[in-house]
């Protein structure tokens, strides 16, 4: 699998008024969830803003199972719970998108 993923830049974001919501800090969680999913999820990629985007600063609301480590194994430590994580933030990006203001999630 590559590990080259699309680059999003600040400019396609819209600031939600949050300290972890600014377009440059959207940009960046994006960028790197892009990369560490390209490259299957590996462990040791799997970085504190990483897990916090996932799970603390609201960008998808996924549980935080108390630390990084439980939300890795609960989430992302097997091909079947790799593929039902995927699965599960698809739908919810595209459940959501709908109903999303910019001001809040910004734009792509």
């Amino acid at each position: 699998m590559s590990t080259r993923a699309p680059r999003y830049q600040p400019a396609q974001f819209v600031a939600s008024g949050w300290e972890s919501g600014t377009p440059e800090r959207k940009a960046r969680f994006v960028n790197a969830l892009l990369r560490f999913i390209a490259a299957d999820c590996p462990r040791e990629r799997f970085t504190r803003s990483l897990y916090d985007g996932l799970s603390n600063h609201g960008y998808f609301g996924f549980i935080a199972h108390y630390n990084l480590d439980g939300f890795y194994e609960a989430q992302l430590s097997t091909p079947d719970r790799r593929a039902r994580f995927l699965n599960d933030l698809r739908q919810d990006c595209g459940r959501d998108a709908p109903t999303m203001t910019a001001p809040t999630y910004g734009a792509m």
